[in-house]
């Protein structure tokens, strides 16, 4: 459930939450390059011609330099696959009480110690921000921008605000 309201089941009172995250077609722009430059280097080994300096190697060096290419393929793909699901993990919970936020550190912040909720614009991308007294935080979902685009990115900016405007003056009462 990406950017929907989810019933919260782990404490008595049924509380309401809003989580956004990344859709799985805004995760892989960044990571597009690592799957071409692998299928581009098949490619080459399968139907490129053996080089002149191939010819001088034994059958043990070939097969050597064909496991060294065969492991670093292998850890490229699984570098690939840890960095689709961390990236599912990143966005924000919103609860009464607290903004829990999930980047590449995960934080809670009171909606108590937020001071505002804005836009921040990095090359040609749209983030939300949170600004609390001695720190910002960027969060990496909702965003939008080239190639990572969200129709309802400005109406996720405005949820989020609001849960702010809300709930911000319920744990000081």
């Amino acid at each position: 459930m990406s950017a929907g309201q989810v019933k919260d089941r782990t404490s008595e009172s049924e509380r309401e939450q809003v989580r956004f995250r990344l859709k799985f077609w805004q995760q892989v722009p960044s990571l597009l390059p690592i799957p071409i430059v692998l299928s581009a280097e098949w490619i080459v080994q399968l139907l490129g011609p053996p080089s002149s300096a191939a010819n001088g190697l034994t059958a043990t060096e070939r097969h050597q330099i064909f496991e060294v290419s065969f492991v670093t393929d292998a850890i490229v793909v699984l570098f690939f696959l840890v960095m689709v699901l961390l990236g599912r993990s990143f966005g924000i919970t919103l609860t009464p009480t607290e903004a829990r936020v999930r980047n590449l550190r995960r934080r809670v912040i009171r909606w108590s110690d937020v001071r505002a909720v804005t836009t921040e614009r990095v090359l040609g991308t749209h983030f939300v921000v949170l600004h609390e007294a001695n720190r910002r935080t960027r969060l990496r979902a909702p965003i939008t921008g080239f190639l990572v685009w969200d129709r309802r990115f400005e109406e996720k900016y405005h949820t989020i605000g609001q849960w702010w405007l809300d709930h911000r003056d319920e744990i000081r009462a």
